[in-house]
């Protein structure tokens, strides 16, 4: 009889070990999910809570030409056009000599011209550093076009190479701005 008890005794042990083992095993998944689900919560919480406007500062060496809320952002960048809108991802870049585009959140269009600088975008702030930054309404095709040609006359008697270089970039930049007026009135 005893050695009944025992072998039951064994058997209600090895069951029971299996039940809590079945019992650990069922809480270890259910913490899991409860993880998983709390997790898929907060990425939902954060995609709910979507930057919608981003802050926008375009400044030149002489003054800022821009500072305000935005809902879009289009510039030229050193190897293409770029779009920048709220939440972007962070990025510093060189621009182009061309148009930076802002769209308000009021839904109007703010154009300035930049003859090239540096960009740094933060998911929600766009800081364009330009050598030279005009507002379009303030640009002057005729002066443009009168110092282009005074650059050109200049860069044939340049001497040194850092003279001619500084000149030809101030020519690209002139030029670019002469294009950009151009395509403004049509």
């Amino acid at each position: 009889m005893a050695k009944i008890l025992a072998n039951y005794g064994g058997l209600l042990a090895a069951a029971m070990g299996q039940t809590l083992l079945l019992a650990l095993c069922g809480l270890f998944f259910a913490c899991i999910i409860g993880l998983v689900v709390g997790l898929m919560s907060v990425v939902k919480n954060r995609a709910c809570n979507i930057i919608a406007t981003i802050f926008v500062d375009v400044v030149s060496a002489e003054e800022s030409i821009f500072s305000g809320e935005a809902s879009f952002v289009a510039l030229p960048g050193q190897e293409g056009e770029l779009g920048i809108l709220p939440g972007h991802v962070p990025l510093l870049t060189r621009i182009r000599p061309g148009a930076v585009r802002i769209t308000t959140t009021e839904g109007t269009q703010e154009n300035v011209f930049v003859a090239g600088g540096i960009l740094e975008v933060q998911p929600d702030r766009v800081t364009v550093l330009a050598d030279t930054a005009i507002r379009s309404k303030d640009l002057d095709e005729a002066k443009a076009k009168q110092a282009l040609e005074e650059a050109k006359l200049h860069r044939a008697k340049a001497q040194s190479n850092m003279e001619i270089a500084k000149l030809e970039a101030t020519m690209a930049a002139l030029a670019a701005q002469i294009a950009y007026i151009k395509r403004m009135r049509h």
